[in-house]
Parts: C-alpha cells; sequence; structure tokens
C-alpha cells in the first residue's frame, strides 16, 4: 500500500481541524508534494514507482476530494512535466480525478505539459478564473468526465489533438467563454453526452471528424455560435437526443452522411437558419418525434438521385415540402502529401459551376487535374471557378474527406457518346480519362482502368466493361487509333 504522508508544510490551522476531527494521516490523497515554476504547492502520487511516473492529485480528505485545509493554487498556472521528491526525478503522466476542482482562483492560461496522457474526472471543474487559452498537448490520450466543467473564463479556440481518443461526458460543458473555432480529434469514435453542452461561443462551421460513430445526446446542446455549415461525416451512424438543440446560429447547409440511422428526439429543435438540408442516405433515416421541432419545413432538401419518392412516403420526411436530387462522391482525405486519388465526374448537363456543386472548391488543401491526351500529361486544373464537362474525367485529392455534392440539371439521356484523342506523337497515345456522365451507375463498351485501392497510380489490370462505374467517377480507357469514341450507356451490353 502507498504510505501517506503528512506533511509539515500544512498550515497550523488545518492541523488543528484535522486534530480535532481525529482525522489520521492515511487519509490524505497525496504522497509527496512540490513547488512548480509559477509558485504553488502541487500534490502528486506515485502510480508507476518502476518508471518513475506519478499523478497530479487533491491534497485533501479522500472521502470529500478538495483543497479543505489547504491553500488551493491560484493566479497563472503551468502544470510541470516532471517533480523532484527525495532526490529522485518524477515524470507527470496524469491528473488525477478532481485535482483542482473548484480552484476558481486559477487566472490566465492553463499549459498542461507533453508528459501528460490522461486528464482524469472532475480534474479542473469550475475553475473558472482561468481567463486565457487551453493548450491541451498532442500527448492527450483520455479527457474524462466533467474534466473542464464550467471552465467558463476560457477564450479562444479549443483544439482537441489527435492524439485524443476518448472524450467522456459533460467534458466541456458550461465552458461559454471560447469565441474561436473547434476542431475535434479525428481519433475518436464517440462524441460522448454533454461534451460540449452549452458553449454558445463557438464561431464557424463544425465538422464533425469521420472516425465518428455515434454522437451522443446534448452534445452540442445549447452550441448557439456556431455559423457556417454543419457537416456530419458519412461513419456517424446515429445522432443522439437534443444532440444539436437551439444551436441557431448554423446558416449554411446541415449535410448527413450516408451512414445515419437515426435522429434522435428533439435533435435539431430550434435549429432554424440552415440554408439546405443535405442528406447523402439512400434509405430515409429515422426522425424520432420532434427532431426537426421549430425547423423550417420548405428549407431546400437534397437527396440522393431518384430517391426522392422514398423520402416523401416516410414517416415525418414527408412533412418538408421541398425537395430536390442531387449525386455525390465521397473523396477520403489523405494524411501525406500523396495519395488517396480519386477519378471523379460530373454527371450535369451543363458545364458546372460554383453554384451547382458543392466542397469541391474546399477550404482545405486540394487538387484537381485533367489529362491532356494531346501531350499526354496532367494539367493542374485547380481554380476557383468549375469546368467540369459532362463526359470528361478528372484527377482530384483532398486533404480531408469531402462529399462532392452535385445539384442541377442532370443528364437524363439513355446513352452518351465521347470522342478519344489518339495522337502518335505523344509519349501515352491513345490514352483517355472519360467519366460517367450520368447519376447513376453506367456501363462502357470496352475494357477501362482504375486507381489503385490507395490511390497512387493507375492499377495496370483492366477491368471489364460488364463492371459498372459508379456516378460521379471517372475511369481511364486507351483508344487504338484515330476516330475511336467511347459509349456511356445506364444499360448493361
Amino acid at each position: 500500500m502507498k504510505k501517506r504522508i503528512l506533511q509539515n508544510r500544512m498550515t497550523a490551522k488545518a492541523l488543528m481541524i484535522m486534530l480535532l476531527l481525529g482525522v489520521v494521516r492515511d487519509i490524505y490523497a497525496y504522497d509527496f508534494s512540490a513547488v512548480c515554476e509559477t509558485g504553488q504547492t502541487l500534490y502528486f502520487n506515485i502510480i508507476d514507482s518502476e518508471n518513475y511516473y506519478v499523478e497530479l492529485t487533491y491534497p485533501g480528505n479522500n472521502e470529500v476530494y478538495s483543497w479543505t485545509g489547504f491553500d488551493s493554487p491560484s493566479g497563472n498556472i503551468t502544470i510541470p512535466s516532471f517533480v523532484n521528491s527525495d532526490n529522485q526525478v518524477y515524470e507527470v503522466t496524469s491528473i488525477g480525478n478532481y485535482a483542482f476542482s473548484t480552484c476558481n482562483g486559477l487566472t490566465g492560461s492553463l499549459i498542461i505539459p507533453n508528459t501528460v496522457n490522461t486528464i482524469g474526472n472532475w480534474a479542473f471543474k469550475s475553475c473558472y478564473g482561468f481567463n486565457g487559452t487551453l493548450f491541451i498537448p498532442n500527448s492527450v490520450t483520455t479527457i474524462g468526465s466533467g474534466a473542464f466543467s464550467n471552465c467558463h473564463g476560457f477564450t479562444g479556440n479549443l483544439v482537441i489533438p489527435n492524439s485524443v481518443t476518448t472524450i467522456n461526458s459533460g467534458a466541456f460543458e458550461q465552458c461559454y467563454g471560447f469565441n474561436g473555432y473547434l476542431t475535434i480529434s479525428n481519433s475518436i469514435t464517440n462524441i460522448n453526452t454533454g461534451v460540449f453542452f452549452n458553449c454558445h461561443g463557438f464561431i464557424g462551421s463544425l465538422d464533425i471528424p469521420n472516425s465518428v460513430k455515434w454522437i451522443f445526446d446534448a452534445a452540442f446542446s445549447g452550441c448557439s455560435g456556431f455559423t457556417g455549415s454543419l457537416n456530419i461525416p458519412n461513419s456517424v451512424i446515429q445522432i443522439g437526443e437534443e444532440t444539436f438543440s437551439n444551436c441557431s446560429g448554423f446558416d449554411g447547409a446541415l449535410i448527413l452522411g450516408n451512414s445515419v440511422r437515426t435522429l434522435g428526439y428533439h435533435a435539431f429543435v430550434d435549429c432554424g437558419n440552415f440554408s439546405s438540408l443535405v442528406c447523402l442516405a439512400s434509405l430515409p433515416p429515422t426522425i424520432e418525434w420532434n427532431a426537426f421541432y421549430r425547423f423550417p419545413m420548405s428549407i431546400p432538401v437534397y437527396v440522393p438521385y431518384n430517391t426522392i419518392n422514398a423520402y416523401m412516403a416516410t414517416l415525418r420526411w414527408n412533412e418538408f415540402t421541398n425537395y430536390h436530387e442531387m449525386a455525390y462522391k465521397t473523396i477520403p482525405g489523405y494524411v501525406e502529401s500523396d495519395g488517396l486519388w480519386q477519378f471523379i465526374a460530373s454527371p450535369l448537363v451543363e458545364i458546372t459551376s460554383p453554384e451547382t456543386v458543392d466542397n469541391m472548391v474546399s477550404e482545405t488543401d486540394y487538387d484537381l487535374y485533367q489529362f491532356d491526351p494531346t501531350e499526354g500529361q496532367w494539367r493542374n486544373f485547380k481554380a476557383d471557378s468549375l469546368n467540369l464537362v459532362n463526359g470528361q474525367g478528372y484527377l482530384y485529392a483532398n486533404e480531408e474527406e469531402v462529399n462532392i455534392i452535385f445539384k442541377g440539371e442532370f443528364n437524363e439521356d439513355e446513352t452518351k457518346v465521347v470522342e478519344l484523342v489518339y495522337d502518335e506523337g505523344n509519349p501515352n497515345v491513345g490514352w483517355n480519362l472519360v467519366g460517367n456522365p450520368f447519376p447513376v451507375s453506367a456501363y462502357i463498351n470496352r475494357d477501362y482502368y482504375v486507381m489503385n485501392e490507395d490511390g497512387t497510380g493507375i492499377n495496370p489490370d483492366a477491368v471489364p466493361a460488364s463492371t459498372p462505374i459508379p456516378p460521379c467517377t471517372g475511369v481511364m480507357v486507351r483508344a487504338n487509333g484515330a476516330g475511336e469514341t467511347v459509349v456511356f450507356s445506364k444499360t448493361a451490353p
């Protein structure tokens, strides 16, 4: 068992109180204390005596979890990476449960060192005196329940690094002082109950990372400061009750990924400023009662091509009155500077413009190329305006996962003939990049070639002509001579 040490630095008043109450030294929560560089006395438990790891803790009674009888820290504080006790150096690897709970005299910014991997439950609960920024290092993997609840003095951005895999319930609830952007780790699978409840100061769009599968009850309830779009990625399966209730600031699109199955009770209540609702799922998700209470039902609703009838026949989806069709292609984001290239194509009759395509001209780093068959070279086609010709293919990559969404007049023809270029003078004679011109799967009258699964190059194995080409997708074909064409058809050969 740990040996609990009654430090001689305790005040005479605190010692007298404990003697009067018959308190024994075993109830104290720490093994030793140390003074940090900003002058506060902090308390630590040895959690690994072989590797000399310690956890920062509260000093008081184990049953009360408090600083009662001790001088709670105040002013600016920087959590130390290492501390010394009895000539032994220990590494601070965690901040324990209740470590600074109700220490509301702390001010300025909170700097957590990159030795810390866990921030415990209610570690900084009600430390509302902080009035600077919160620096969470990329060593942290777990943020406990209520870890920063009611720390409403923090300002600026909140960046949760990609090292974080778990954010427990209520971790940042009532932290309504943040007035910058919220960036969420792309390593978490759940956004738990009330994690950002009533954090109404955040601004800008909200992009849920594509690692997330479940967004639980009230996770963003009361986050009314967001503007722009709300992007729910294709990874998300379920949106809980009251998850985005009273998020009234969004004025862009609400995009629901293609795997969303359930929208919980009051999920989007009082979210009345969205410009449009985009649902990528071919099968209408279940809308629980009042999920869209006080939501404008005349808002434009975009659903996959040829699914409007299914949506209009589904309970609560049939309350929306302004449906439109769309086609889309999901582009997986890349981590490195190369890889995950995709062949894309436009299913629209008219040359595509920014008004009829969403997310291609991205705020993140992206690239768009066209293959020039007369020179056998790739030409950078990245521009602020888009001119994607029906039947032509393009090469695209994006730093983040995006859904490129096409809206407008679709090519409703049954077939389309595309002329191929054959130039004896170029180093890649006969190669052409063409694209499915329809909003549904199509076939062409010859074998074709696609990208490798890792998106780093063209697969050398031909795909048989009997294999359908998905909508919004391009393929490479090779002409054997001048004057050749390929024919796209909605019917299998």
